[in-house]
């Protein structure tokens, strides 16, 4: 009997240690922040050599860490891109319309969370809800009704103060860029003091019929946003930085930009050009990430995920993401693809080296743009280099094929009788500019 009782006694001791190496030993200790500010163009970052300094402390954290400088969304609009922020899975197989997000995904919450983090989102966005099953995995979601980000910093304050329990997987989503422009007075005197203390809204147009006098207004408010927000970002990482014991990674970026009549339109949602595909990256922990680096190497929104995954040391099946972690030795040769389904004229396209194809699918008005030559997609080579556009044409029209509809997609969550926060949602939804 006494034997038994020490044998049970060594075997319950050792089952204690066991549990103590994989659940403590082993603990993550590095808090993860990922930081997406609606609309944020990336050639607004002092880095990218724009005129006026409205990004300073994301300069300053750049210079800390490392910048991405050539990173490519999926898509012009909230929903199908942030489906690429989340999951690592290009939204042409992860995301339909009427339906939202596969639940067959793994989201970055859901992967952090089965190692022991804690997940969290903090969003000012009425699009990434429940409704289009962009909450998978995290263990608490809060939904801040205001595009004000003091709002968001007050939540996560809050969430701070009551004691967050590290490691921990933070979400933010901002709203401040985005139309309607209206920074707060300050901001707004700083980018030209002359400026009108008034709300400036841009419809996502391809054609705007603005005066320059009305369209200058909008960019200096808009700028005047870009402002703000940076100075509500800097609020959020200090705080962050006071509350936490662990070390903490920030990756701050960007769902889609916004067009001032680069090609005749504004906002977005509408066309693929660089502007409004094209998002800043910033990652930064200083000791764990390269400090100073700036990659001018085209990246992609899907890289995202497997560079957390990479950096946090997690283990992952690389034959499951078309993105690979950007500080990885064996990236091949770059390809990227874009669609954009909600619009008048859908479209998609291919970005492969200094090339761009733009697709359009109810249209003959393709388009083909060297990016190293034109950055600013101005000259359309169609008609000059047919043999290459044939060629790209070929690859986007053959992934589509292959990709669109690989997933099982859950029954519309919209499709049940509306309660009063749901009409609220809609309410905002529009306001912003979208008819979903």
């Amino acid at each position: 009997m006494r034997k038994t009782v020490i044998i049970f006694a060594v075997l319950f001791l050792s089952a204690i240690a066991i549990y103590k190496f994989l659940f403590y030993e082993n603990k993550p200790n590095m808090n993860i922040i990922y930081i997406v500010s609606d609309c944020l163009r990336a050639d607004r970052l002092g880095q990218n050599t724009y005129q006026r300094d409205i990004t300073p402390f994301l300069d300053k954290i750049a210079l800390k860490g490392t910048s991405i400088k050539n990173t490519y969304a999926h898509s012009s609009w909230t929903l199908p891109s942030m489906v690429s922020h989340l999951t690592g899975i290009n939204p042409t197989a992860a995301y339909k319309l009427s339906y939202g997000v596969s639940s067959d995904l793994n989201f970055i919450s859901e992967i952090l969370s089965d190692k022991g983090y804690n997940t969290y989102m903090i969003s000012a966005s009425p699009l990434l809800t429940r409704k289009w099953n962009f909450i998978q995995g995290f263990d608490v979601y809060e939904y801040i009704d205001s595009r004000d980000g003091r709002d968001v910093n007050a939540m996560i304050s809050e969430l701070l103060s009551k004691g967050i329990e590290e490691p921990f997987f933070l979400y933010i989503h901002y709203m401040d860029p985005h139309t309607p422009y209206y920074p707060p007075e300050e901001f707004l005197e700083k980018i030209n003091p002359s400026a009108q203390d008034i709300s400036i809204r841009f419809d996502n147009l391809k054609n705007h019929g603005l005066s320059q006098d009305e369209l200058q207004a909008g960019i200096d408010s808009y700028d005047g946003e870009v402002l703000y927000q940076d100075h509500l970002i800097s609020q959020i990482y200090n705080l962050i930085n006071r509350n936490t014991d662990n070390k903490n990674l920030y990756v701050i970026t960007a769902d889609h930009g916004d067009e001032f009549s680069e090609h005749g339109g504004t906002g977005h949602g509408v066309t693929l050009y660089n502007e409004v595909i094209k998002v800043p990256l910033v990652i930064h922990s200083p000791g764990i990430v390269p400090e100073g680096l700036e990659i001018e190497r085209p990246a992609q929104v899907i890289d995202i995920v497997p560079t957390i995954l990479d950096i946090c040391s997690i283990g992952y099946d690389e034959h499951k993401y078309e993105g690979s972690s950007i500080f990885s030795d064996s990236r091949g040769s770059f390809e990227s693809f874009a669609v954009l389904w909600k619009t008048a004229d859908p479209c998609a396209s291919i970005i492969s080296e200094d090339w761009k194809y733009i697709h359009i699918f109810e249209g003959e008005d393709h388009e083909l743009y060297n990016l190293k030559d034109d950055p600013g997609e101005q000259d359309n080579l169609i008609e000059v280099f047919p043999g290459i556009a044939e060629n790209l044409k070929g690859r986007l029209l053959d992934y589509n094929e292959e990709n669109a509809g690989i997933y099982d997609y859950p029954d519309p969550l919209g499709a049940h009788k509306k309660g009063s926060d749901e009409t609220r949602l809609e309410e905002r939804i529009k306001a912003l500019g979208y008819i979903l």
